[in-house]
């Protein structure tokens, strides 16, 4: 394995069998089916912009030619690697793009790829291209379920690209094999070698995209709507789906249970053939070195005589050697090595060997039959001595017998008996030091065959893996008897064929078994599916309102259970509707009415209707203590069941079942007398403490009412409970309109009811005669022409703040003083309806207000003289003597008295004056007005642990009186330090709006009430709370702010709330002025 940024190919190869292009033409037919069928996918090209787009081409032909991880197997034609980030940017954007586009990216890479790196240039174009149409789909589906949202992350994607690529892979691998065995091998072993680097590098590449998918989710996320999968839309699909998938996977399982099973026993024959074999061997090549031995053993005890010349002893060894099965030669050689005889004869010229010189001396040493190590003869072929000493002491010389161990029968039926058991082995037979000794293939002999340990014995079970990555199995075992050592070679893929010979059978049927299987669930469930189709058109007749046609059960299944209770259901709709249509017409019947004697017996004939009853009686309460009955047929007078009833219902809240009436303790005697029945029912008509009465129901036989009827009844009763108190409330309400008509018209108030158009809906006769016109010329017609009166049309156009009522006072030419004042009326969402406009007649008011303000003017410049004197004396007191403790406090509390009364006449006096018009004007800064006031109050504030604050917007340039303007802000301060506690906020402002600028004194005390806001101008009126009894004042402060600010031609009001303190405001109109005098 080696890392390398660079990896060029050594050639290029295209598919190598018919088998590898059937592969091309199916990945290349799967991805013009692609595009063809979602051509939109292309398109998807355009959600990218151009640098987007161009980053994602780049950055797939990087990662897809570098780094990359290869392996060297030099007998296949093409490199086996992959880049280690070849995923990376198709789970980057695969959410963006549709598959059609990411697999057109994939074609180019794999294209490129397959001409740089690995030289398959016609496979892995459409490898690519389906791997990444994969993961495009897995990335940009939006399917619903948590299972798809799994495979939506890229980590799930990556792990499915890479068992993807891995598959395409194996395919495209072993089209390049001779056979599907070796195939099969050859693709396992490249699987092995590259699948756990490769799903690490998935893996990493998964991680970087799930990162940034979780960083940048609507970057990098789909933008499919969501839908469900194909198989949850029908009910048939789901059922086969998740059917096949369990059949699916038990038949891998049990595949896999059989291949196993199959490996299994190809390994036990094998171990049983190879064992065999080797034994089989091992005794043959026994009794052939024993027999050669015991040969040549006897031959040289007996069969040479002693002394005897070479021509005598020729004849005897061409005997041996003819009649004999081992040897091919046999020399005789003297005691000092030299050739006497042999046969042939031309093996004596060829002399001896060097092993077979050692054998002599070791023969000589050990008196008896040693046999060489397998070497080359003085013929050049390889071959075996045995070397046996000849009789006496020492021995008179030596037999050699050589045999050729290639042309030897013996020995090449020991070696057949090697691979003989095992269909495309090979055996043969080494020596320890690993040379070959017998082989199918004579030129090999004598060669060193490499064995994976230096020497024997090594393991007895090798695995060698070819250039093409396919296994060939060794087996060592040493042959019985010998020193040598049997090796037999068997390829793995003749291991997979063998097992696929036992496997196929069962696999074979197991096919067949799973096709049946699934053409049986599939007419069962595609029977099921229409049974359940036929059911849901029922159904879906039913939603339209078709009830009239039955939904019949064809079999006693849960589907036909199902059935059966759609036809229940069917039913009860039916008299749901049924039950519908009669509240409906009820409802209907008791609109029309509003009278009980007409809509109480429509009430109760819906009740019979609905239980199949009859005899009902609707009971309500009565003017002073009566009781009223009603039944189908109209009113009627109460009897003795009618007032144990109506007691026995107004004891129960709920509703009361008597199923057996003569066993009820105070209801049996009256039905004995009465004979109306045997059950009863007393229903309550209305809930909890708005009992607006019960009805009762007789039944002739005992009866248990079931729970839709109870609900019925409930309905019934509802819309009866809804009825009477809706009558009830006409009866009250038009008693309550008759009282305010009579209120409304003895009113000596003129009231005028406004629409939000500006139209009159109301008046009263003062209201006529204030407008000089009858209510049936005045009625429908703008109000604002109507009135005379300036002042009321200024009035009706003034903007007023929610809650507010906006009033002013005006005369007439006629000298008469009017006070009106207008409130805007408003739904709870805020919403203006109309206006309430109100006018009175304050002339008397006002002449009295007159003659209280000349006896005021009067007592107070009478008394100014009195106080004067008074103060003067208390002043002087102390000059008498020293006074005590006591006198002072008394002296402290007359003086108190006496600025207290002297501050009332101050104000009085000023109060006469402004009303009197007497003041000053000219032109007034009102910001440095309101500063002044704010430097002056604000060490008071801060002595009463209060906060000030200030806000000027502007300079309210006016036209007045400024000690006047001053005093009024300064009472408005003065009074909201008077009455917010400590640690409260004073806020003191200037606004201009429009043509008026707006003074404004903020604080966050007590709160006036609505009721008291009304008043909060009024002379000498003073809000009377416990809160504020400390708080010492005349209650003319803000009846001189009033003054002031209308004598200015503007307006003072007041917004507040109880507990959130209050806002006073002071508009007054602003005076245009050379830019000049507006600097600072």
């Amino acid at each position: 394995m080696r890392l390398e940024l660079w990896s060029f190919p050594g050639n290029l190869t295209g598919p190598a069998s018919l088998w590898g292009w059937g592969w091309t033409v199916i990945g290349f037919l799967a991805l013009f089916g692609l595009w063809l069928r979602r051509p939109q996918d292309l398109r998807s090209w355009r959600e990218l912009r151009v640098p987007e787009a161009g980053s994602f081409l780049l950055l797939a032909l990087l990662t897809g030619l570098t780094p990359v991880l290869s392996w060297e197997f030099p007998g296949l034609p093409f490199r086996v690697g992959f880049p280690l980030l070849l995923w990376l940017p198709y789970l980057i954007w695969g959410g963006r793009l549709r598959p059609g586009a990411l697999a057109l990216v994939g074609l180019v890479v794999g294209a490129a790829i397959g001409l740089v790196s690995d030289g398959r240039f016609m496979h892995l174009p459409w490898i690519m291209a389906l791997d990444a149409a994969l993961i495009g789909e897995l990335l940009s589906q939006n399917y619903v379920g948590r299972f798809f949202r799994i495979l939506r992350q890229p980590l799930a994607a990556a792990i499915a690209g890479w068992l993807t690529w891995m598959l395409l892979q194996s395919v495209s691998w072993g089209s390049f094999y001779a056979s599907w065995p070796e195939a099969l091998d050859g693709t396992w072993t490249l699987i092995t070698t590259i699948a756990v680097p490769s799903w690490i590098s998935a893996l990493i590449c998964g991680l970087i995209a799930q990162g940034l998918h979780l960083r940048w989710p609507r970057i990098f996320s789909t933008s499919r709507p969501p839908e469900w999968p194909l198989y949850a839309r029908q009910i048939q699909a789901r059922f086969l789906f998740f059917s096949s998938i369990w059949m699916v996977t038990m038949v891998l399982a049990l595949l896999l249970l059989l291949t196993v099973l199959a490996l299994h026993q190809t390994d036990r024959e094998q171990m049983q053939a190879v064992h065999q074999g080797v034994h089989r061997a091992g005794e043959q090549i026994s009794y052939f070195l024993h027999t050669g031995e015991t040969l040549l053993a006897d031959l040289a005890a007996l069969g040479i005589p002693r002394g005897e010349a070479p021509p005598i002893i020729a004849p005897i060894l061409q005997r041996f050697v003819q009649t004999g099965p081992i040897y091919h030669a046999v020399l005789l050689v003297g005691p000092e090595g030299e050739i006497l005889a042999a046969y042939p004869a031309g093996e004596q010229a060829r002399g001896l060997s060097t092993f077979e010189r050692s054998a002599i001396a070791q023969a000589r040493a050990a008196r008896a039959v040693i046999r060489t190590d397998v070497h080359r003869l003085p013929d050049g072929t390889p071959g075996l001595s045995f070397v046996a000493p000849l009789a006496g002491e020492p021995p008179a010389g030596f037999l050699i017998g050589r045999v050729r161990i290639a042309e030897h029968p013996a020995l090449r039926e020991a070696l057949a008996s090697l691979g003989g058991g095992l269909p495309a082995s090979e055996g043969f037979i080494i020596d320890r030091q690993g040379r070959i000794l017998l082989h199918p293939d004579p030129q090999r002999l004598l060669d060193a065959f490499p064995l994976p340990t230096s020497a024997l014995p090594g393991p007895p079970d090798i695995a060698q893996r070819s250039p093409t990555g396919t296994i060939t199995e060794l087996h060592l075992r040493r042959l019985p008897g010998t020193d040598w050592w049997a090796v037999i070679r068997y390829p793995r893929s003749a291991r997979i064929q063998r097992a696929f010979e036992l496997l196929w059978p069962s696999g074979f049927f197991l096919s067949i078994f799973i096709t049946m299987g699934m053409l049986l669930l599939n007419a069962l469930s595609g029977q099921a599916t229409q049974r359940l189709k036929k059911l849901a058109t029922a159904a879906g007749r039913m939603a339209e309102g078709e009830l009239e046609m039955p939904i019949p059960s064809d079999a006693p299944d849960e589907i036909g259970y199902l059935a059966e209770t759609m036809e229940r259901m069917r039913h009860a709709l039916r008299a749901r509707l049924a039950d519908l249509s009669l509240l409906l017409e009820l409802n209907q019947r008791l609109v029309e009415t509003i009278d009980l004697t007409h809509g109480l017996p429509e009430v109760a004939r819906s009740l019979e209707q609905a239980i199949r009853a009859s005899g009902i009686r609707i009971l309500i309460p009565g003017a002073h203590g009566s009781l009223r009955v009603f039944t189908a047929t109209g009113e009627e007078n109460p009897g003795p069941l009618d007032e144990a009833c109506w007691r026995l219902g107004l004891e129960r809240k709920e509703p009361l079942w008597v199923e057996h009436v003569l066993r009820h303790p105070e209801l049996s005697p009256i039905f004995r007398s009465e004979e109306r029945g045997r059950a009863l029912g007393i229903l309550p008509i209305g809930s909890g403490e708005d009992r607006l009465g019960i009805a009762w129901i007789p039944f002739a036989q005992p009866r248990r009412m079931i729970r839709t009827e109870q609900q019925l009844i409930h309905l019934i009763l509802s819309q009866a409970a809804v009825f009477i108190a809706r009558a009830r409330l006409y009866e009250a309400t038009l008693a309550e309109r008759e009282r305010l008509r009579a209120v409304l018209e003895s009113s000596p108030d003129v009231l005028m009811l406004i629409d939000s158009h500006g139209n009159l809906l109301y008046l009263n006769p003062t209201a006529e005669r204030f407008l000089g016109l009858p209510a049936s010329r005045a009625l429908g017609q703008p109000v604002a022409p109507l009135l005379r009166d300036a002042e009321l049309r200024e009035l009706l156009t003034e903007q007023i703040p929610p809650g507010q009522i906006r009033s002013r006072e005006f005369r007439r030419a006629d000298g008469r003083a009017f006070w009106a004042g207008r409130y805007d009326l408003r739904l709870e969402d805020g919403r203006e309806i109309g206006q309430l406009l109100f006018v009175r007649d304050i002339t008397p008011f006002k002449a009295l207000d007159q003659l209280k303000s000349d006896f005021i003017a009067a007592v107070s410049h009478d008394l100014r003289s009195p106080l004067t004197y008074m103060r003067g004396f208390v002043t002087m007191l102390g000059m008498a003597g020293p006074l005590t403790s006591r006198q002072q406090e008394y002296v402290e509390k007359i003086m108190s008295g006496i600025d207290q009364m002297t501050r009332l006449i101050e104000d009085l006096m000023d109060l006469k004056r402004i009303e009197e018009g007497i003041g000053q004007r000219g032109i007034c800064r009102l910001s440095d007005l309101i500063r002044d006031v704010f430097h002056e109050m604000r060490p008071h504030a801060m002595a009463r642990g209060l906060r000030m604050t200030l806000e000027i917007k502007g300079h309210g340039i006016v036209n007045g009186d400024s000690a006047w303007l001053r005093r009024a802000i300064t009472n408005l301060v003065d009074n909201a330090m008077k009455y917010t506690p400590e640690g409260g906020t004073i806020s003191l402002g200037l606004i201009e709006q429009g043509t008026e600028a707006i003074v404004w004194v903020r604080d966050t005390g007590l709160g006036i009430a609505p009721a008291d806001q009304a008043r909060i101008f009024e002379k000498f009126y003073r809000v009377r709370r416990k809160e504020t009894a400390h708080v010492k004042g005349s209650g003319l402060g803000l009846a001189l702010v009033k003054s002031i600010v209308e004598w200015h031609g503007g307006r003072v009001w007041v917004e507040s709330q109880l507990g959130q303190g209050s806002t006073f405001y002071m508009a007054i109109p602003m005076t245009p002025v050379p830019a000049s005098a507006d600097r600072p």
